[in-house]
Order: C-alpha cells, then sequence, then structure tokens
C-alpha cells in the first residue's frame, strides 16, 4: 500500500516524459557514444598489439584464395595449414584486423567457413593495415533526407541512409563510386512546376540502402571518421564536422 502511491507518479512521469522531446533528445546525448578507428597501444613506450588466435575451417578449394590471401592481407601468420576433409587454419592476426571479417569471411565461403576467434598474446606492432579505398558521401545541410535527392545521388555511389532519415552536417550518408570523399545535399527536393509531362512524375524507386552493424561500422571508418552509436542507430561521421576544419586538419596530417 505505501509504494502504490510512488508507483502511480512514477507512471505519471513517464506517461509525460513520452511525449516530450526535450527530454528524449537529452537522453538520447546522454546515451550517444562516438567509436574510432581500432588502433595499438603503447607499452613501455613501445607500439604493441592485441593478438587474436584464429581457427579456420574451410573447404579445399578456398584456401588460396579465402584463406592465405585475406589473412596475409590483415597482416596475420598462419601457425598451420592442414586438409582433412576440410581446411583447418590456425593463424595470429592483430585483433583489428580481425574486426569486421567475419562477415566478409562468411561471404566468401558461402557460408560453409566457421571461424573461431580468441586472445594469444601482446605482440610487437605489425603495421598499418590497409583500409578501404573509395571515397564517401558527405551531408552539407541539416534535416530529414528526401527520396528524390537520395535517387539522383545513386549514380555517385552506395547510400547509407533512407528517406526521412534525420541527417547533419558531416554525416556520412554513403559511398563514393571513386576514392575522393564528395559533399552532397540529400534535402534537394524535385523542382515544382505547372507544366506536367508523361512520365515525368513516376513514382520514385530507390535501391535499398546498407545497414551496418556495429562491427562492420567499425571495420569500414577511415582515421578521419567515427562510428556515432545511440539507443535508435548506428551513424557514420566525420570527425570534424565542419568541411574548413576538415581541410585544414587533412593538410597538416599531410
Amino acid at each position: 500500500e505505501t509504494l502504490m502511491p510512488l508507483i502511480l507518479e512514477l507512471e505519471e512521469q513517464y506517461e509525460r516524459a513520452k511525449t516530450d522531446e526535450t527530454f528524449w533528445a537529452e537522453m538520447n546525448d546522454l546515451w550517444t557514444h562516438y567509436v574510432g578507428r581500432p588502433s595499438p597501444m603503447y607499452f613501455a613506450e613501445r607500439l604493441t598489439d592485441h593478438l587474436g588466435g584464429a581457427k579456420i575451417y574451410m573447404k579445399r578449394d578456398e584456401l588460396n584464395h579465402t584463406g592465405a590471401h585475406k589473412i596475409n592481407n590483415v597482416l596475420g601468420q598462419i601457425i598451420l595449414a592442414r586438409r582433412m576433409g576440410k581446411t583447418r587454419i590456425i593463424a595470429h592476426v592483430p585483433s583489428r584486423g580481425l574486426i569486421g571479417y567475419h562477415g566478409e569471411f562468411l561471404t566468401d565461403t558461402r557460408g560453409t567457413g566457421v571461424m573461431n576467434r580468441v586472445f594469444h598474446s601482446w605482440a610487437p606492432y605489425k603495421g598499418a593495415i590497409p583500409g578501404r579505398r573509395a571515397g564517401v558521401l558527405i551531408s552539407m545541410e541539416d534535416g530529414e533526407a528526401v527520396a528524390y535527392a537520395l535517387w539522383n545521388l545513386e549514380e555517385r555511389g552506395r547510400m547509407f541512409v533512407g528517406p526521412q532519415t534525420k541527417v547533419y552536417q558531416g554525416m556520412i550518408i554513403g559511398e563514393h563510386s571513386r576514392d575522393n570523399d564528395l559533399e552532397v545535399n540529400p534535402l534537394k527536393g524535385k523542382k515544382l512546376t505547372n507544366v506536367r509531362a508523361s512520365g515525368t512524375d513516376d513514382a520514385v524507386r530507390l535501391t535499398p540502402h546498407i545497414n551496418f552493424s556495429l562491427e562492420e561500422a567499425i571495420a569500414y571508418i577511415n582515421d578521419d571518421e567515427l562510428v556515432e552509436v545511440t539507443p535508435e542507430s548506428i551513424r557514420l561521421r566525420k570527425r570534424y564536422l565542419d568541411p574548413h576544419e576538415r581541410k585544414r586538419m587533412s593538410k597538416q596530417h599531410g
């Protein structure tokens, strides 16, 4: 009986909070975290790598292309390669090279491969791991993305957001088909006129956009980019949102 008034009061506060946009905006900011690209650590003034032990099982004909080639790309060292029906590979790979690799591994092996990972040891820094080569499409405005604008941008590359998605300046909304970054306006709507012609008012059909998991997003970004994690979504953004600041910092870092 003594708890009932408190419970009723909490229920009333919750009902009021559900309609308070300011409250949820503040809570969303409180729960927002930013994650950068994985990097080695300093121990006793030496760069060291978090080394993982990966056990991989795949079909025999996938050994050369999928196994050894991909492991070498992420600076891994193959310890054991044995063929027993399926090929078994044991390798020591920097953990930062294994982030995001599992999905790519399943794609390469058509879902038949099995990979297990466990911490092995700390090891000397093995060098930089090659990142993506493609550039990104960066929003230059704040607001909600428009379907017509995204449809026009599809020829520039693949989209990471859909229509009516809230975007902001410096947010990454897609992957550029070329190797340079491009600032675009996803808010630009279709200009309306009094003239009507056959075929001009057809409904816009968009290619489904890409949804990243947290691991895929961390593996995708470059050093000048961040992953923004909120309770509702995972977004990609530039480390410096202002375009002039981005240019200035890129010049400082060569």
